[in-house]
């Protein structure tokens, strides 16, 4: 009989209390199930089980060799959004109206953009306009109101308002959380609006996010899968993870 997920939550901790040190693979044979369904679990043990640089640790008893394993999974993390910001920039062409929203990986983007083509860039994240300000070929609008100084953005009705009058080319977003029934999801509740707004005027829609962001739920939900168009991830996304979504979503790219 087939053990239910409190159960193998049971079970990964005993196994990881016997091993000290075990790969998500190795738990996921041991168990007898997919690697995405321990993904799953770990999401969902509210923050007991943690997985660094493919290893499963239980985060109220660390072992020593963590430390270490936290820092290449860092750099691994870092090495994925550079690849992202890479391979978002195929995607944009001379004289583009591009919305960069706020995140992590959107710097990448920012950094990448052409030098030698006319674009016009909106954003509402302070780092992002930093990049953007000092490019002479970018004509950029940001976004004012009030600021939030965890991610570096501000949020107003006014930005709504001239969102809705802008013609938006290509949006890149980002998402906290991404999946198959809930859709694109967010930590911070005065995104939403913004996202949604751009989500609903933008010509295309695409996502930028890191494959630890799948099958993930975070407290603001604000986009259905079938709204945008394509999810730009990096190359650790196990195939049948990609292939989960493409059953439901034939036309979304990834």
């Amino acid at each position: 009989m087939a053990m239910n997920r409190g159960e193998r939550l049971t079970q990964i901790l005993d196994v990881i209390k016997t091993n000290s040190m075990l790969k998500l693979g190795d738990i996921a044979k041991i168990l007898s199930v997919s690697e995405m369904t321990i993904r799953r679990d770990i999401a969902a043990s509210s923050g007991r089980l943690v997985q660094l640089g493919g290893y499963i640790f239980d985060s109220k008893n660390l072992p020593s060799e963590a430390s270490s394993i936290s820092e290449q999974h860092l750099d691994r993390h870092t090495s994925q959004k550079q690849l992202i910001g890479h391979k978002a920039i195929a995607h944009i062409q001379a004289g583009d109206t591009l919305f960069l929203d706020c995140g992590t990986t959107m710097p990448y983007l920012a950094r990448n953009l052409p030098l030698d083509i006319p674009l016009t860039c909106i954003c509402y994240s302070l780092n992002i306009a930093e990049i953007l300000s000092r490019r002479s070929n970018i004509s950029l609008l940001m976004l004012g109101g009030l600021y939030h100084p965890s991610s570096q953005s501000f949020s107003d009705e006014q930005a709504l308002a001239t969102l809705k009058n802008i013609g938006i080319n290509k949006a890149f977003l980002s998402a906290s959380g991404i999946h198959r029934t809930r859709g694109l999801s967010c930590s911070n509740f005065y995104e939403v609006a913004i996202k949604r707004t751009v989500v609903k005027n933008a010509i295309q829609k695409i996502v930028l996010a890191d494959s630890s962001k799948f099958d993930v739920v975070k407290p603001m939900l604000f986009a259905d899968l079938q709204d945008i168009d394509a999810i730009i991830t990096d190359d650790d996304l196990m195939q049948e993870e990609r292939e989960a979504f493409l059953e439901l979503y034939p036309e979304l790219k990834i």
